[in-house]
């Protein structure tokens, strides 16, 4: 017996060290080749491509179709001086009188409603500037017209409904008043309430740059909810731009978009086919500092926990990748790709503009396919192995039976 197992040693053992020899140097290879973190590389880029793709888009209806409603700025200007010939007035004179700046809101309603129609913003609006101080509470003229469904266009104005303004306004163009419906702008001072930022921003910036290109002090808010109402649901974004006319800035012109229709650019799936992903429209405020604004999907549900602030650490420079600290996923890292919006131009007065897009996978999304890799060529080395030991084991002993015998 023991001659017996001394047989099988002598031809097991090199032939299994024969075969563990083989299926090593292919995984060896394998390993110095590079293969696995091309394949992680691979993966970042398509990810970064989904996500420079949804931010490409988002960022051309920022720039071409949110913003175009300051191309009514000729036909409102237009109006006014109108209203300033016939009643002999000079701006100010204009500014000071609330009689005269209803009839012209009442004159200039009309072109906006008919922009916001055409247009896929969720709302359209126009603050008429006057002689209070901005330091102090004050109500201002205007109107704030909302639509509730910006992919339709209907003649009968039935999807608009009136959040500011005279109900005059309405009664022209039969539309519905809103439940949070009053007809002035209240205002609390600037800086007093965030929700008044898209008004006193652009306003108190174009009275400082009374000699800029109005268009270049546009002002894009972060969400909110008109005059912070408790009983609004609707959050939004908005794009304000100052008006001008004879070098006074006489209002403050604009759209808003919202939240829920901005929803619509992340496009979750793409990243991850079973929605495991999320996307995220954020500010950079420096330092590898993202202050969140909103956002879609799990992932950003997980960071969103975290902190309104969220910090990154950076993984790859080339494609812009990022790990969240201090964000999970069960027991996963969660990663970002950053890509930037150009939506303000240089040197404005404001801060907060560097506004991002940023889309998160998982760390198994980003690293899954390499490991993956890996798992399954040990599994088949170590398989092969003891396939090829059994193998051999039976063989041996079929030829050594003879000896055996002899």
């Amino acid at each position: 017996m023991k001659k017996k197992k001394t047989l099988l040693g002598i031809f097991l053992i090199p032939i299994l060290i024969i075969i563990l020899i083989q299926g090593t140097l292919p995984f060896l290879t394998l390993v110095f080749s590079g293969i696995k973190s091309n394949l992680e590389e691979n993966t970042i880029q398509m990810d970064a491509h989904m996500v420079e793709k949804n931010q490409v888009i988002l960022e051309n209806d920022m720039i071409e179709k949110w913003r175009s409603i300051y191309e009514e700025k000729d036909d409102l200007a237009s109006e006014l001086q109108g209203i300033l010939d016939e009643n002999e007035i000079d701006i100010q004179q204009f500014l000071a009188s609330k009689e005269l700046q209803q009839k012209y809101l009442e004159q200039v309603f009309p072109t906006i409603v008919e922009e916001l129609q055409y247009n896929t913003t969720s709302g359209a609006f126009l603050i008429l500037a006057n002689d209070s101080s901005v330091d102090e509470e004050g109500s201002y003229q205007g109107f704030f017209v909302r639509d509730s469904d910006p992919q339709a266009r209907t003649a009968s104005n039935t999807d608009l409904l009136l959040e500011r303004g005279n109900k005059r306004l309405a009664h022209n163009l039969s539309i519905s008043l809103d439940t949070i419906w009053t007809t002035k702008f209240e205002m609390q001072g600037q800086g007093k309430r965030a929700a008044d930022d898209f008004f006193y921003q652009p306003y108190l910036a174009a009275l400082e740059h009374k000699n800029s290109n109005m268009l270049d002090l546009g002002y894009w808010s972060k969400p909110f909810v008109l005059a912070d109402n408790k009983t609004d649901m609707h959050e939004m974004i908005t794009y304000s731009v100052p008006l001008k006319y004879d070098g006074e800035i006489y209002g403050i012109l604009g759209s808003e978009v919202s939240v829920s229709y901005l929803e619509n650019y992340f496009s979750v799936k793409d990243l991850d086919s079973s929605q495991n992903a999320g996307y995220a429209l954020m500010i950079n405020k420096g330092d590898d500092q993202y202050e969140m604004l909103t956002g879609k999907g799990a992932l950003y549900d997980a960071v969103a926990r975290t902190d309104e602030e969220v910090t990154f650490t950076e993984k790859s420079s080339k494609n812009a990748l990022y790990q969240v600290k201090g964000a999970q996923i069960g027991k996963q890292s969660i990663f970002a790709i950053i890509k930037p919006l150009d939506i303000y131009s240089n040197n404005v007065p404001y801060t907060d503009t560097e506004w991002v897009l940023c889309g998160f996978v998982t760390e198994k999304s980003v690293y899954g396919l390499g490991d993956l890799v890996y798992a399954r060529i040990l599994e088949a080395i170590i398989s092969s192995a003891i396939l090829a030991a059994g193998c051999v084991y039976i063989m041996t002993r079929y030829v050594t039976k003879p000896v055996y015998r002899l």
